[in-house]
């Protein structure tokens, strides 16, 4: 809900451009949002017992967060683990369906014609989720979402993305793309972390 807001209000799907989704969620949800565009949709159209709200309000909230807070409890953190597994198999698939131009507002011409980042392949090699700032060419944005497979918490959640086959798709064709990096030496990196990204998942 937060991302059909983000597209009404400023036609992107870039945080970075408009406002965090999971805020915007929130908004549409419970009620917090400015006078110039109030919710249409409600929590209470979903839920009639408010006993949870604080428990989906965490979930939504931090979902999209690069870490969460370390003062969540038990269950809310359990909750926020759930919501924020669906979220990157959700990513990939969507991802893995569209086209480099859709997504990164780029041509193949020149996401082909960009190189990896030292920042993006540090997190890559240390198994972990690549931050916002550490991304700064488009081929970051690739290696950004294949990593989303070392962060996913519960292993019915790494079997289901294997399963979905999406993180196949953006190794062997991402964004649909066949052709080789143009740089020889970024595509020898690409086939590295293809290869890696292969042996960790038949053995996750």
């Amino acid at each position: 809900m937060g991302r059909f807001e983000q597209l009404r209000r400023w036609d992107t799907f870039k945080d970075a451009e408009s406002m965090s989704h999971a805020a915007l969620g929130i908004e549409v949800l419970f009620g917090e949002n400015p006078a110039d565009a109030p919710a249409v949709t409600s929590i209470r159209d979903f839920i009639d017992d408010p006993a949870e709200d604080e428990l989906i309000r965490a979930s939504i909230a931090y979902h999209s967060d690069f870490r969460l807070p370390a003062q969540l409890d038990e269950r809310t953190r359990s909750f926020c683990d759930i919501v924020r597994d669906g979220d990157k198999i959700d990513i990939m698939r969507t991802i893995a369906d569209s086209t480099v131009d859709t997504i990164l507002k780029v041509d193949e011409k020149t996401f082909l014609g960009s190189r990896f980042s030292s920042p993006t392949l540090a997190a890559f090699d240390e198994h972990r989720c690549v931050a916002r700032d550490e991304r700064d060419e488009p081929a970051d944005f690739l290696v950004g979402l294949i990593c989303f497979m070392f962060e996913l918490v519960y292993p019915a959640s790494r079997a289901l993305a294997r399963e979905q086959g999406d993180i196949h798709r953006l190794l062997d064709a991402p964004f649909g793309i066949t052709r080789p990096f143009t740089d020889p030496a970024t595509q020898a990196t690409w086939s590295r972390l293809k290869d890696e990204m292969r042996d960790w998942l038949a053995r996750a």
